[in-house]
């Protein structure tokens, strides 16, 4: 069932009567709806082999949970823009056929589930960006082996970056973690992510130097470390990243010359 953009009030109904059909996709993203969230269809609390979830941009305002608890096969799960206020809830059972989670862009509180990694064993695209959440990266994370999108930037995460999850997660390409107050040195077990391309720590509190013969990954395109409180000299073994696209340090207290190596990089 597809809604998306369109102008759909809070009277969607199909029949009174438990429905005969049983849905794979309902898709009702971008409606104009203010008051969706008061009132789901009520067919859709009778969906039990709902594969694809998209209510993005309408007001649902409460956590869905329920959704996630009747389809124990959904595989994508967006809520982006949804006005979701509260906590960030769980299904109290497993789905590993769970693909990719979104929900971006919301006002929920209190910590990131600790048992999300177990809950979502095979997960591989979770973003929690902007969504007031405080705390931990949990470290149920790291048992998420196919992970290759995580997107935990403007949430207020603190700490450092949990080395469970750089080691549990080696197929990670897209890796966000902007604009949160997580501390120390960048971890050396990154090296560990031979596959990532995009890694975004900008606007933390990282300190430290770069290590002097270590490559992050030589697949990697972006790599952003502005502002922090990184120090030293700008590692040669940047030279070797033939794959690198976009470097940003600015906002640290990097010296020295730029490295001639430099000069190789396309």
């Amino acid at each position: 069932f597809l809604g998306d953009n369109n102008r759909l009030s809070d009277q969607i109904e199909f029949q009174t009567r438990i429905p005969k059909f049983q849905l794979k996709v309902l898709s009702l993203s971008n409606c104009g709806s203010n008051n969706l969230g008061l009132k789901f269809p009520h067919f859709l609390f009778y969906q039990y082999d709902l594969r694809i979830i998209d209510l993005s941009h309408n007001s649902v305002r409460t956590f869905p949970v329920w959704l996630l608890e009747n389809n124990t096969r959904l595989e994508v799960f967006h809520l982006i823009n949804c006005s979701l206020m509260g906590p960030f809830l769980l299904p109290s059972y497993p789905n590993p056929h769970a693909n990719s989670i979104d929900i971006s862009d919301n006002h929920l509180e209190g910590p990131i589930p600790t048992n999300i990694g177990l809950i979502f064993p095979n997960l591989r695209n979770l973003k929690t960006s902007r969504i007031l959440i405080q705390g931990h990266i949990p470290t149920s994370l790291g048992d998420m082996h196919f992970l290759e999108i995580l997107d935990y930037s403007n949430i207020n995460l603190s700490g450092q970056i949990p080395k469970h999850l750089t080691i549990g997660c080696p197929y990670l390409l897209f890796f966000k973690l902007s604009n949160n107050n997580l501390s120390g040195q960048i971890s050396l077990s990154l090296v560990n992510l031979t596959t990532l391309t995009y890694l975004y720590l900008d606007n933390n509190h990282f300190t430290g130097k770069f290590p002097d013969s270590v490559s992050i990954s030589l697949s990697l395109e972006a790599l952003d470390i502005s502002n922090n409180h990184m120090y030293g000299k700008l590692p040669r073994w940047m030279g070797n990243m033939s794959s690198l696209l976009g470097i940003a340090m600015f906002s640290n207290h990097i010296e020295g010359p730029i490295p001639v190596e430099f000069c190789k990089l396309s």
